[in-house]
């Protein structure tokens, strides 16, 4: 039988050990989340939904959650993405500047060819 106090040491280990990798993960996971928050209220307000809660509604779903997104704590699953971007008619890069940033940066660095 292992100890308490052993067994939590072996967890902080466990829990630890790849750690220095997880920051900069982190911190994209936060990026896109903020980017997504900003653009997603705006994108409402553009709409004509002028309260978080009108909007909510028209997606059947709880007004946290919605306002969970607007915060950048949390971001919707792909689906509810898709139905956001269908509803105030913007695509998902719109959305999620990141992409843009990342697909302009490849083609301006010469990225994949296009033949004629």
């Amino acid at each position: 039988m292992v100890k308490t106090s052993a067994l939590v040491s072996l967890l902080d280990v466990h829990k630890s050990a790849g750690k220095a990798e997880l920051p900069a993960m982190e911190r994209l996971e936060d990026q896109v989340k903020k980017a997504l928050a900003k653009r997603l209220k705006l994108a409402r307000k553009e709409a004509g939904f002028r309260f978080a809660n009108e909007f909510s509604r028209v997606l059947n779903i709880e007004e946290h959650t919605y306002r969970s997104w607007e915060r950048g704590t949390h971001m919707p699953d792909v689906y509810t993405l898709t139905r956001i971007c269908k509803l105030l008619n913007v695509e998902p890069n719109d959305l999620l500047p990141l992409a843009i940033k990342k697909r302009s940066s490849s083609e301006s660095s010469g990225g994949e060819s296009k033949a004629a």
